[in-house]
């Protein structure tokens, strides 16, 4: 009788480790599951905020570049203007010497 009731708590209670066994083999993975998506979300996280910087950092640099450019155009422009208002007076002063030697 002794050996019986051995037995049966002898086999609840491997009964009760192999029931433990099971639920931690398929809850762990879980968890370290989870623990790789949260490591997977803060990598996102990090990569997404630098891509932003770097984003910002390009536009910036297109918006300096598009106002260098800027610049060098109008500087560009006022020597043209400067060299064409040199031509005009060149011109006059063409023209005056000529009509000069038209009247003598």
């Amino acid at each position: 009788m002794i050996k019986d009731w051995l037995s049966i708590i002898t086999s609840s209670i491997s009964l009760i480790g192999v029931m433990f066994l099971v639920y931690h083999f398929f809850r762990n993975p879980d968890i370290k599951a989870d623990k790789d998506i949260s490591l997977l979300i803060a990598e996102c996280d990090l990569k997404h905020k630098r891509l932003d910087e770097i984003n910002c950092d390009t536009k910036n640099d297109i918006k300096e570049l598009k106002d260098n450019i800027k610049i060098i155009k109008e500087n560009h422009l006022h020597h043209i203007e400067q060299d064409i208002q040199g031509i005009k007076i060149v011109q006059t002063e063409i023209l005056t010497i000529l009509k000069e030697r038209n009247d003598k």
